[in-house]
């Protein structure tokens, strides 16, 4: 079903099929049809056969699985942008030029790297350039005549509608957290703030899990800026100017930066594993994210030239850091970076694996640690650079094949759940 033609022709025939079909096969059909869309990164085929399966069984438990996928999928700002940017609502053009890289990213160097300092840009990072982004998603209205008008008000108003349909059919599934996080975002994002910090402010007296009310008590703490800062919050300062790509970690921005450092939660009274240490910065084109990490013993001393690097390379066998990136804190979808000791890198939005933006990775290792130097345009994520005190979730988890699992906020599994996030705030 990876061509269109015929994921289109199975769609024409499924009424057919479904008419024929007894009310549980119809309802299995449409489940694992639905999943397969989204397997294959086939939103749209998925959105429509949930909503289907919505219309004609809107009873049955598999309806409520549907109503999930749907109103996360209707509330992301990650999935809106990504959707936005494929239809070309309000499209601006953006220079992929290779050539013209040298002038946003500088190049990467410095004698004794395991990475040879770049000749080309090229060689920081291979990935699939976008060959337009779409510059407004929160307020602007489409002015492609191709797109539909005003989508992303038509698809919060869509979540609304579903989110009370949820309530009245399943009142425990609607006052769990993947459907109050995504509301809360959505109610914030059309203005209701108060409505969302009453959201949060349910979750940090009655949840059970201390996780979660960190997480909710985190959400209160950013509307009011009290002096007792919450535990899991990162400030990102903004930068005058941009690091060298080399891995080296000694650029200006690195030297003023907040240092986290993350450990292993199972070995909270003695570490055995040196902690890695990340940092982040910004300026209007990039969010930059510094990382040296601990060696482990037997670990991979040598690195493939830029030449082999492969985007979306499998990682699972190599130490590496993830980086998951909560544009608007619903806490149910995001971007998730991967990069590990190689500088091979992986990628993906929400569910979607096939989202591939342009990033840039340096990498460089000795004996004793292994670090990575990162560069992420905004264009890929974000409409434009965040504003002074905007906040997103952060998740960042270090995984040591074999070995440990270091985090940030508690997390120890890819990808994150909402209790493991904490805020990066911007400067």
């Amino acid at each position: 079903m990876n061509d269109k033609a015929q994921t289109a022709q199975l769609a024409a025939q499924l009424p057919v099929v479904l008419q024929q079909a007894r009310p549980e096969e119809a309802v299995a059909l449409m489940s694992d049809l639905a999943q397969s869309h989204v397997q294959r990164a086939q939103f749209e085929a998925a959105e429509a056969t949930y909503l289907e399966l919505v219309r004609r069984f809107p009873e049955d438990p598999a309806a409520l699985s549907a109503m999930r996928w749907l109103l996360q999928y209707w509330t992301s700002a990650e999935v809106a942008w990504q959707r936005q940017r494929h239809t070309g609502t309000t499209i601006a053009t953006r220079d992929t030029n290779i050539d013209a890289v040298q002038n946003r990213v500088q190049q990467a160097g410095g004698a004794g790297a395991f990475l040879t300092a770049p000749q080309n840009p090229q060689d920081i990072l291979q990935t699939r350039a976008s060959g337009t982004v779409n510059r407004g998603i929160a307020n602007r209205k489409g002015t492609n005549p191709q797109a539909p008008p005003d989508a992303l008000t038509e698809w919060r108003k869509r979540a609304a509608n579903l989110a009370q349909q949820v309530e009245d059919q399943s009142p425990a599934l609607f006052e769990r957290p993947e459907i109050q996080f995504p509301l809360a975002a959505l109610r914030r994002a059309r203005g209701s703030a108060g409505q969302a910090d009453g959201v949060y402010r349910r979750f940090s007296t009655v949840s059970p899990d201390e996780a979660t009310k960190a997480l909710a008590e985190r959400e209160l703490w950013l509307g009011q800026m009290t002096a007792e800062v919450p535990r899991n919050l990162l400030v990102c300062k903004r930068t005058p100017m941009r690091p060298h790509l080399d891995g080296l970690l000694s650029d200006p921005c690195w030297q003023h930066a907040t240092e986290v450092t993350l450990g292993d939660p199972a070995q909270q009274d003695a570490q055995t594993t040196a902690p890695a240490l990340v940092m982040v910065a910004y300026d209007n084109e990039f969010l930059y994210v510094a990382a040296s990490c601990p060696r482990y013993p037997g670990a991979l001393m040598t690195m493939p030239a830029p030449s082999d690097r492969q985007h979306d390379a499998d990682l699972e066998a190599h130490d590496r850091l993830a980086i998951a990136l909560d544009v608007d804190r619903d806490y149910a979808t995001w971007y998730e970076l991967q990069a590990d000791v190689r500088g091979e890198t992986r990628d993906r939005c929400w569910n979607d694996n096939a989202w591939d933006p342009q990033w840039y990775v340096a990498a460089q290792a000795d004996e004793t640690h292994w670090r990575l130097e990162m560069a992420i345009p905004w264009s890929e994520m974000v409409a434009a650079a965040p504003m002074p005190r905007e906040a997103w979730g952060l998740s960042l988890t270090r995984v040591i094949p074999a070995q440990a699992v270091q985090t940030w906020a508690g997390s120890t599994s890819l990808p994150p759940r909402w209790e493991h996030f904490g805020l990066v705030r911007f400067e």
